[in-house]
């Protein structure tokens, strides 16, 4: 059964590389700006290129709905009466929180949501490590790297050179 959501498809506004066409559907629920498109496209881009060099196809990814929503809530409702429950993906994005953050933040927040869903990594630790490899395609001038702050807890660093 399908959800039908109460979302407007962002549409045109954030191209989705080839790789995750009937993959990721985003949603702006809040009016995501000019600028927030160009960091999430260059985080997709990022993602596709690290799925690509590790030799991971369309195929073997999992659906997901990608959610732009001002707070981090949204509404969904089952279309037929008669469904018992419903299973979805969604990575949702609570904006008026990012907006507060400077880009870098911005860039490892969107990448570590699509970092655990597209390989699948729960632990909060080794997903860092993965994020850490996508940013590092596109800080090309920063020396990226995964800093430990306790056994259960990292961080990703941005050092610029």
């Amino acid at each position: 059964y399908m959800v039908e959501n109460v979302l407007d498809e962002v549409g045109e506004g954030i191209p989705v590389p080839d790789i995750f066409t009937g993959i990721l559907w985003i949603y702006d629920l809040c009016g995501v700006s000019v600028e927030e498109q160009d960091i999430f496209q260059k985080v997709l881009c990022a993602v596709r290129d690290q799925l690509n060099d590790e030799s991971i196809g369309h195929a073997q990814l999992r659906k997901a709905r990608i959610i732009f929503s001002k707070d981090g809530s949204y509404e969904v409702k089952a279309r037929e009466k008669t469904i018992r429950g419903v299973y979805e993906r969604h990575i949702v994005f609570p904006m008026e929180y990012l907006r507060g953050l400077d880009r870098e933040w911005k860039y490892m927040s969107f990448a570590e949501e699509l970092c655990h869903h597209l390989w699948n990594i729960d632990n909060e630790v080794e997903v860092k490590y993965k994020v850490a490899e996508v940013l590092a395609r596109i800080f090309t001038k920063c020396n990226v790297h995964v800093e430990m702050i306790d056994d259960e807890n990292a961080r990703v660093n941005l050092e610029y050179l």
